[in-house]
């Protein structure tokens, strides 16, 4: 119906569902080329940034970095000219966590930093996964970095923040990241 209407905005929504149901992950890139080709052109503080860092996140998981830092840069550019804080900051964590991939921990923690001071201003209005993901990250580039105590607290946060959210499964990955910052500060 949208490509009738050429309602490029509905177009893309509708091709941002179907990527989410599709496993298929060279299915999944196109459908998100195809999403950043038919949005380029419109007005929207959301498209084609969420689509360049969802493309992203697929090089991800495929363990694509370049891929990956490529689309993250190019969601970066769009942000200049579209102004969109929560996008900013999102990116700003996928980029942060490439950099943590590469080794750069330093670094990588201080862009962490910068998003967790925007996630704790907007406390009442973030994604529980974004947030949590977050934590765990600050809490590995603080372990990469051998400050366990500061691994400690974020890890607690995000075991605090999870247990809210009573998904067993990331409240035991939690844990276990516990156990094992425990482990290195010998408190066992």
């Amino acid at each position: 119906k949208a490509k009738f209407y050429k309602d490029t905005f509905q177009i893309a929504n509708g091709l941002y569902l179907f990527s989410n149901i599709n496993k298929d992950t060279i299915l999944v890139v196109n459908y998100w080329k195809k999403i950043i080709s038919t949005t380029l052109s419109i007005k929207s503080k959301i498209y084609p940034t969420a689509a360049y860092i969802s493309l992203g996140d697929v090089y991800i998981q495929r363990g694509e970095n370049y891929n990956a830092l490529k689309n993250y840069l190019l969601a970066d550019k769009q942000l200049i000219l579209k102004r969109n804080d929560s996008l900013y900051y999102i990116n700003k964590l996928r980029i942060a966590i490439i950099k943590g991939r590469q080794g750069n921990n330093k670094e990588s923690l201080k862009l962490l930093k910068k998003v967790y001071d925007y996630f704790v201003s907007k406390k009442n209005n973030i994604d529980s996964d974004e947030y949590i993901n977050l934590l765990l990250q600050i809490s590995s580039k603080f372990s990469s970095l051998k400050v366990y105590d500061s691994a400690y607290y974020y890890n607690k946060r995000a075991l605090i923040y999870s247990a809210k959210l009573n998904d067993s499964v990331i409240n035991s990955y939690i844990t276990f990241m516990q156990g094992e910052i425990e482990f290195k500060r010998k408190k066992y």
